[in-house]
């Protein structure tokens, strides 16, 4: 009895472990695997010992292998430190900020980043994609205000700042969701990578 309760724990927090680190929520783990939401939760809160199969089919969602959520850890190279992780992550979704003083900056240093970092574990290839598509939807919306801002002066000024402040207010909200460990998520964007 005691190796079940074990064994339960251990794939709790591996699949909790791993769906967190792709930034998925359970829903879109659900979503992606075909797996019961409900399931999910059971399996993550260690309440059941899931079937094999429902196992592989989280796995293949989360592109691992069915041993990695029943093993006590993962290989070497699939682990980071926390805040060494956390530490990167938080560049990642604060950089752009530097787009409010040097023009494409919220582009550019990510974009850096991201090249830099993307090969070294899957979270920041995640992370770093969803960061510079937001930023590119955003700089092509800010773009149009300044063309408005030459046309239509009032109409203009009026879309530069709301973008302005609808930006700002997604890099604080997802940077707090982030170091909560929730699900981020920037919305309205255009998938250019």
């Amino acid at each position: 009895m005691p190796s079940e309760i074990t064994q339960k724990a251990t794939v709790a927090k591996n699949l909790r472990d791993q769906r967190k680190r792709k930034g998925w929520s359970q829903e879109k783990l659900s979503e992606s695997s075909g797996v019961a939401v409900r399931t999910i939760q059971r399996i993550e809160n260690a309440k059941v010992e899931p079937h094999l199969q429902t196992l592989a089919l989280l796995a293949g969602s989360l592109e691992l292998e069915v041993h990695e959520l029943l093993s006590g850890g993962f290989a070497e190279d699939e682990k980071l430190s926390g805040a060494s992780e956390r530490k990167w992550l938080l560049m990642f979704h604060l950089s752009p900020l530097i787009g409010f003083i040097i023009p494409f900056g919220n582009i550019i240093v990510p974009l850096i980043l991201w090249a830099y970092k993307r090969s070294d574990h899957p979270i920041y290839d995640e992370h770093g994609r969803a960061v510079i598509n937001f930023h590119l939807t955003v700089s092509l919306a800010f773009l149009l205000g300044v063309f408005l801002l030459l046309m239509l002066f009032e109409m203009g000024l009026i879309l530069l700042i709301l973008i302005s402040i609808f930006t700002l207010s997604q890099i604080i909200l997802n940077t707090q969701k982030m170091l909560k460990d929730e699900t981020f998520k920037y919305p309205l964007v255009i998938k250019f990578l």
